[in-house]
This record gives structure tokens, C-alpha cells and sequence, in this order.
């Protein structure tokens, strides 16, 4: 039995409706305009698409976005100007008698989505609402879209009805949440409401609701099923991530409870890290009170940024549902950074902030690159513009880069412009440098920037102030050997993470000092003579390039009495028949790959790390890899093996993990430390072709020598019993990646300037990891001869830095002297040195005398 339907404002076909006219039979095109015939369903719909237009076109387009509060301005005149003429006609018609007669649900829908945009564009200048998550955003334009389409609900089939009728319920679950949200606030709305009337928009929500509900209401009986369906959806999910974020909750308390019954050299929060798996909701609950705030209050108005976690705070739903039902781990706020840090490679968000750099975005990068292919180098200079678009704020905010590195590149110049002019960086030590950069930022507030090492292949750029509503610009210059695989080279772009690259603009060109031959990957640049290669476009981090290998270069780089050349570099192996091997277990290995590796190696002693040293026999095969299995990494101590150069260490890592900064002042440090004079090596055998970010930088500082390969190649090393041969000293630097040794050699030559200076730069950088070494965990390799050493090749490392100041008088006051006899920044055009006193006294002699015989042959 059919239901028999009364209500106007229904949502049901026109043709069932008695005393109109069937539409079945109409156009498309006339479906379309027959409510448009009414003129408030009209200027109703060109005002929304009007007020749409201009809310996304703004979002999106605008560089420059100062005039938020004129343009919300704009959007509040247009909802209130329509809804105000709403009221007018529904008054003259209730005093006429005639306001049943008419049903004003889809013009109110109409109202409603214009007064809904006016409120996300008031949420710019007056933030209620962080940032929406890209899920919630999908949710209210798509609810918005309903609504917007409910004016021609009669002209629509009951396919599309019941689909907009789903829509619209789980519309009406969104709104209620909203309103909900903001009761808080309603006394201040109410106020704001009478004293300047846009407190109204708090209320918009609840009337959302209300308006939804009643239509919703009086189609049930039509469209039960769909708006069953539209309502059970959001819930279900709703449900399904509570019940997750409960049980992930349940873990992390069991797993800390775990951790704090056992006494090890770890502190909690790598122990917690180890055990919890690194999925959507598990990050959710580590980054409630970073990211995601549960309520709007608890978001504060503190004028100087209080937290040190700079990913941009956002309003996820499921999160304050979550986190208001079911509560959050009662970890401490670094506690909370450190596990991100290790579970998502949060490093970045986590650097120390001076400032906010909320509002800073990225505006344009100018990519300069210049190869050298006989030397299998390349430098690389990337001008970055940042652009502050707040234009309402007075205070100056702090932009943080961090550049990941292609494995041994290093730093070689940075430059700040300051009131239009480029000033070049000095090198100093990394210490006087951070204390001249955070006196002058958190006090002072004038020009500096600075770049530091950091762990990993990593650096970290610094720049301040960026001014609101203004740009910065500095450049930095990186070393890096080319990338040799087969019979190719490869040039792989310096990525960063920093201010929001969305929509970076980037110009790249490609300078070869020698044409290569067969390129591949810069099909689509425009090209000069085959060595000159540019193009314009949009930011791409992926960005790489190779071309065939051509035979290394014989010219040698002279500067101050010394050589550096560059050899060919193939592997060579010595005898090595460990007789202990010690599995660095973790989840990234596979049973498979587990048995294999000790069906190959059981002829030695086998070991594992849980709390001690265990050796793997056939009995605890099983239950020794279903327990470890279960870490997300592994901190292999490689301090514990007792008899290194009788040992080899196999891993395998797919996760990133804590670095040896992290580990500072922990037990696990210290143990180190007190270990620190061994100065053994350690040989490492990798499955994967990353190491983690602690097998890394101990490669990086040579305290590990390692391999990598396949398990095929492996066993093949067991069966030969062989290793990789360690071919570095004093005076040689081995760069494996570019398969190339960098030497060192006393020389009376005078520099030709033919070969680049790089040579020179990359040696001493990798001479410097090799001298730090162990030393690096006592911390005392900051020796003269070291800084020296970095200030004469003018690189970052673990105890320089470049930083660029205001004015002399900041060099003086921090004692930052300009470092003499040095390469200084590197630069694109700089091939070679300056000729040094006793090589200008040369050429001059030389000069003087083909002057004198020239005088003499006139005469």
C-alpha cells in the first residue's frame, strides 16, 4: 500500500503530485530551468555559484591573501542580503495569509549553503576551526552540493532522489556534530549576534540541523531506506574508528606497561616506539594535542607558538569523537614528538622553532646544476624564494628547511639576501654559529640564517625573519657524487621538506662541462649544443637525470701544496670467515629471508639482541623471530660484540628509527661512550638498499664497513669467505656510490684551475667522518686541526656550520672571524681557487719577465 504524501517540501517526484503538470516527458535542459523560473531559486543559485567561485578561486589562486576579512566581507553582504529578502517575502506573505501556501525549504537550503561559506571564510581571520582534513573537506562541499541541488528535487528521478536523500542524512550527521562542537560558544555568538551580527554564523550549524531534520522527516516514509543508509554510514564509520582508536589506546598503555616493569638502557618512548604499529589511527593518537586538537578552545591565542611540532594543526572529526569518549595516552609532549619521530620520519616537524612558520609557503626555486662528468660530481644551487602570506599579523615568523642529501654530498655555500643584496656565509664552528642564530632570532629579531649538519644525509636550513605579507630569498650549494649504476651515472635532485611546496614554481638548468652522451630524463628540457639544458615548471622532487660514463678525468686539484684526484673505485675483497653473526631482527625481514640467512651462517655462532645476547639454534628458531618480529626497528648495539673484527652484523630495515642524537644522555649512550676508544670496525652486510637512519650515520662515520646485496650474493661471500676490502686511510677517501676513491698527495704544482675544487670539498668533508669516527659519542673530536681543516674547505659537517649575519659588528660580537687561505662558498662559476701568495708571486715573476724580453725585442 502506497503511502499518501502531504507535504510540499518533500522529496518526491513532481508527477506524483497532484495538480502539477508531469515532467517525465520534459528536456534535460528544461528539467534544469523550471525552479529557476522562481526568481529567489534563481538569484539564490547565481549568488551561491558567485560566493563558491570566489571562496575556491581565493583558496586557491591567491599569493598575496591580505584581504581575507574584505573578501569575507563580500561573502557575509551576500548571505545576508538573500536571507534578509527571504524574510521579507516570508513576512508579507504570513501577514497576507498565504505562507502555507508556499514551501521556502529550497530557497532556506539555498540561504544556508551561501551563510555555510561565509562562515569557513570568517574561520580565516577569526579561527574557530583549524584547517578541515582533506576527508571533512570532501564532506561539507559535497553536503553543500545536496543542498544546492535539493531546488530541483521535483524535477529528479527516484534514482537521484534516493541518492540525494542518502546524501542529505549523512549531511544532517555532519551539522549536528558541528553545532554540537560550538555550543560553547553560543553565549559569544549570541553577543557578537546583536553587537555586530556576524556572531550569527555560530548558529548556522544548529540551523542546518534543524531544516535537515525536517525535510528528512517528512520524505521517511518515501525514501526510509536511503536515509536509513545515509545515517548508518557516517556512524558506522564513526563506531569503526572509535573502536580502532580504543583498541590501539589499550596497546600503547599495555605496551608502557610493559616497559616500565623492565629496567633497560632505552628510554620509554624508543621502547614504545619499537612495539607499536605505525598505522592511520595510531598516528591520529600521537598527534591529538600537536596536530589534531580535540576542542576548539584547547587551540589557545598565544601570540608566540608554544609547541615545538610545526605540521600544521587541522579539525578531524573522528579525532575530538575519539579522543572525547575514549581519552589519549598520557604521554608528555616530547615524548610524543620523539615516537613520531621514529614511527612516521616526523624529524622535520619536530626541529626547535624560535617562531611560528605556519603561513610560510614555498613561492619559487631556482635550480642551477652544474656536472662535472669526468670527476662524476655535481653541484648543485637551489635559490629559494619564501613567500609569508599573512598579511594581518605584525610578528615575523622563521622558515626551516631540511635538505635530504644524496649519500657523502655535502653543503659548500649559503647565502641570505638581505635589503636586496646576496651576503655570503662564513664558516665557523657549529656551536658559535646556533648561539650568533638564536640570540640575534629570539631576541633581537634581525637577519641571520644558518645551516646545520644533521644525521641521516640531512641538513637543516635556517632563515628569519619572513616578513608578513612578504618574501625571503636565500640560496644554498650542495657537493654531491654522481650515482653509478652499470655503465651510467645518475643525478638525483636535493629534495627538502620546508614551507608548503603545493604550488612552487621551478627553473632548471643543467650546465655539463663536458657533453655527455646518451642522456635519458631531460627529454623535455630545451637544450644549447647538447651541454645546456633548461626548463619551467612546477616543483619536482623526483627529479633525476643519467647519461653513459665517460673515462675519469687525470687533472688534479691543487691547493695549498696539496693534490686531490680521482681514481677509478672497484670492489676488492680480503679473507673474512667470521666466526660469530649477529642478525639485526626486526619486522622489515621475512621468515623466508630469516631461516635462509641462518641456514647459510650456522657454521658460526649465531645471535640475536633481546635485552642480551642470544644465540639461535634450531630449537628457538621459531619463537626468537615471532617475538622480534614484532619491532618496528632495531637498535642493534654494535658496542656489545666482543670481537668485532671476528664478526658480521646482517640487517635489513624498511622503517625509520631513531638517530644517535636521540639517544643522548640515555644509558645506551653512555655505554658507547665508555666504548668510544676501540676504534674497531664492524663489518655490516645490508639486505636492503637503505640503511636506517642509526646504521647510517655509523657507516657515514666509519665506524661500520659495509655491504649490501641480495641473500644470492651473500651466501656467495660464505661460501668464497670473503668481504668487501676497506681501501680508505689518511689520504684516500672511498665514495662507493660513484664507484670512485678520492686521494690526497703532497705536490709542488702550481693549480691550473682545470679541475674543480669539489674534489677538494668532498675529500675533506669524508675525511672529516672519518677522523670524528668513535669519537663522535664522546664528543670530543672538536679539535683545532678539525676546524680548521672544514674552515679551509669551507664544508658543513658535524662541527661547522655557514650562517650568514646582518652586519660585521654580529661577526665581531660572536666572534665569527672570515676564514683566510679558504676556498670560500663554493659558486657555479668557481671551476678552481684563487691562486694562492706564493702562486700569484709566481705568475707574476712570470708576467714581469715576458713584459722585460717584450720591452727589450721593441727597443
Amino acid at each position: 500500500m502506497k503511502t499518501k504524501l502531504t507535504s510540499p517540501s518533500q522529496i518526491t517526484p513532481a508527477s506524483e503530485k497532484p495538480g502539477q503538470e508531469k515532467i517525465t516527458g520534459l528536456s534535460f535542459r528544461k528539467k534544469l530551468s523550471l525552479p529557476l523560473k522562481d526568481t529567489y531559486l534563481g538569484v539564490g543559485l547565481i549568488f551561491v555559484i558567485f560566493s563558491a567561485i570566489l571562496f575556491v578561486g581565493f583558496e586557491w589562486l591567491a599569493t598575496n591573501k591580505k584581504e581575507t576579512f574584505t573578501l569575507f566581507f563580500i561573502h557575509y553582504v551576500i548571505a545576508f542580503v538573500y536571507g534578509f529578502s527571504l524574510l521579507i517575502k516570508w513576512g508579507w506573505k504570513f501577514f497576507s495569509g498565504r505562507s502555507k501556501q508556499e514551501d521556502f525549504t529550497p530557497q532556506v537550503m539555498l540561504w544556508l549553503v551561501l551563510s555555510l561559506i561565509s562562515c569557513y571564510a570568517l574561520n580565516r581571520e577569526m579561527s574557530v576551526f583549524d584547517s578541515a582534513t582533506p576527508w571533512l573537506c570532501v564532506y561539507i562541499v559535497t553536503s553543500s552540493i545536496a543542498c544546492t541541488a535539493f531546488i530541483w528535487k521535483d524535477q529528479m528521478s527516484s534514482i537521484l532522489q534516493s541518492g540525494l536523500s542518502i546524501i542529505l542524512a549523512a549531511s544532517v550527521v555532519l551539522f549536528v556534530y558541528l553545532a554540537i562542537y560550538l555550543v560553547p560558544i553560543y553565549p559569544i555568538g549570541a553577543v557578537g549576534m546583536i553587537a555586530i551580527g556576524i556572531g550569527g554564523h555560530v548558529f548556522i550549524p544548529l540551523i542546518f540541523s534543524f531544516i535537515l531534520f525536517r525535510v528528512l522527516r517528512e520524505a521517511f516514509f518515501q525514501f526510509k531506506k536511503p536515509i536509513l543508509i545515509g545515517l548508518a554510514f557516517p556512524l558506522a564509520f564513526i563506531a569503526y574508528f572509535a573502536w580502532h582508536w580504543q583498541a590501539n589506546l589499550d596497546k600503547i598503555q599495555r605496551v608502557e606497561s610493559q616497559v616500565i616493569s623492565h629496567t633497560k638502557s632505552l628510554p620509554k618512548w624508543i621502547q614504545i616506539s619499537q612495539k607499536l604499529r605505525s598505522d592511520w589511527v595510531t598516528e591520529r593518537i600521537l598527534k591529538t594535542d600537536l596536530v589534531y586538537t580535540p576542542m576548539f578552545w584547547e587551540n589557545g591565542f598565544d601570540i608566540f607558538p608554544s609547541r615545538s611540532f610545526s605540521e600544521v594543526q587541522e579539525h578531524d572529526p573522528l579525532v575530538v569523537i575519539a579522543s572525547t569518549l575514549w581519552g589519549r595516552p598520557d604521554f608528555s609532549r616530547n615524548e610524543k614528538i620523539q615516537i613520531l619521530e621514529s614511527l612516521h620520519d616526523a624529524r622535520h616537524e619536530a626541529q626547535r622553532r624560535l617562531w611560528s612558520g605556519d603561513d610560510l609557503a614555498t613561492r619559487h626555486i631556482e635550480n642551477s646544476i652544474k656536472v662535472y662528468p669526468d670527476y662524476r660530481l655535481a653541484y648543485t644551487e637551489k635559490i629559494i624564494t619564501i613567500h609569508n602570506h599573512n598579511s594581518w599579523s605584525w610578528r615575523d615568523q622563521e622558515a626551516i628547511y631540511t635538505f635530504h642529501l644524496p649519500e657523502g654530498s655535502v653543503v659548500t655555500s649559503l647565502s641570505l639576501w638581505i635589503n636586496g643584496i646576496e651576503e655570503e656565509a662564513r664558516l665557523t664552528t657549529k656551536a658559535k654559529a646556533d648561539s650568533a642564530y638564536t640570540t640575534i632570532v629570539g631576541v633581537e629579531r634581525r637577519d641571520p640564517s644558518v645551516v646545520h649538519w644533521q644525521e641521516g644525509n640531512t641538513v637543516t636550513v635556517r632563515v628569519f625573519p619572513c616578513p608578513a605579507n612578504g618574501d625571503r630569498q636565500f640560496k644554498i650549494g650542495i657537493t654531491s657524487p654522481l650515482r653509478a649504476e652499470g655503465d651510467r651515472l645518475f643525478y638525483d635532485n636535493i629534495y627538502f621538506q620546508g614551507p608548503t611546496n603545493s604550488r612552487t614554481k621551478e627553473n632548471t638548468s643543467v650546465d655539463f662541462v663536458s657533453a655527455p652522451l646518451d642522456i635519458l630524463g631531460l627529454e623535455d628540457f630545451s637544450s644549447e649544443a647538447n651541454s645546456l639544458f633548461y626548463t619551467k615548471g612546477s616543483y619536482e622532487p623526483d627529479f633525476s637525470f643519467s647519461f653513459r660514463t665517460p673515462t675519469l678525468a687525470k687533472q688534479s686539484f691543487v691547493f695549498q701544496g696539496k693534490s686531490y684526484s680521482v681514481l677509478p673505485y672497484q670492489k676488492q675483497y680480503e679473507y673474512f670467515a667470521p666466526k660469530s653473526v649477529y642478525i639485526d631482527l626486526n619486522n622489515a625481514w621475512t621468515l623466508r629471508e630469516f631461516e635462509d640467512v641462518y641456514d647459510m651462517t650456522k657454521s658460526s655462532k649465531v645471535w640475536v639482541w633481546d635485552e642480551q645476547w642470544i644465540q639461535l639454534t634450531n630449537i628457538n628458531l621459531l619463537s626468537m623471530y615471532e617475538k622480534l618480529w614484532k619491532n618496528q626497528f632495531s637498535l642493534l648495539p654494535v658496542h656489545k660484540i666482543d670481537n668485532p673484527e671476528q664478526s658480521l652484523i646482517i640487517s635489513k630495515s624498511d622503517h625509520p628509527s631513531p638517530n644517535l642524537n636521540d639517544l643522548k644522555d640515555t644509558p645506551f649512550a653512555k655505554d658507547l661512550e665508555s666504548k668510544a676508544t676501540l676504534n674497531l670496525k664492524v663489518k655490516l652486510f645490508s639486505l636492503s638498499s637503505e640503511l636506517s637512519p642509526y646504521l647510517k650515520t655509523l657507516a657515514e662515520l666509519r665506524v661500520i664497513q659495509y655491504d649490501r646485496g641480495s641473500t644470492t650474493y651473500l651466501k656467495q661471500l660464505f661460501i668464497e669467505k670473503r668481504f668487501v676490502k676497506n681501501l680508505e686511510d689518511e689520504h684516500t677517501i672511498t665514495l662507493p656510490q660513484a664507484e670512485i676513491q678520492l686521494r690526497e698527495e703532497a705536490t709542488q704544482a702550481v693549480n691550473t684551475n682545470v679541475a674543480p675544487d669539489h674534489l677538494l670539498r668532498l675529500f675533506t668533508y669524508n675525511h672529516l667522518m672519518h677522523e670524528i669516527g668513535h669519537r663522535y659519542f664522546a664528543k670530543d673530536y672538536l679539535s683545532d686541526n678539525l676546524i680548521a681543516e672544514a674552515q679551509r674547505a669551507y664544508v658543513v659537517s658535524p662541527i661547522s656550520s655557514l650562517v650568514v649575519l646582518e652586519t660585521q659588528k654580529d661577526y665581531e660580537r660572536f666572534g665569527i672571524k672570515e676564514a683566510k687561505n679558504s676556498l670560500k662558498n663554493a659558486s657555479l662559476n668557481g671551476a678552481g681557487s684563487v691562486p694562492e701568495p706564493h702562486e700569484w708571486l709566481l705568475i707574476l715573476t712570470a708576467v714581469s719577465i715576458a713584459g722585460y724580453l717584450f720591452w727589450r725585442q721593441r727597443i
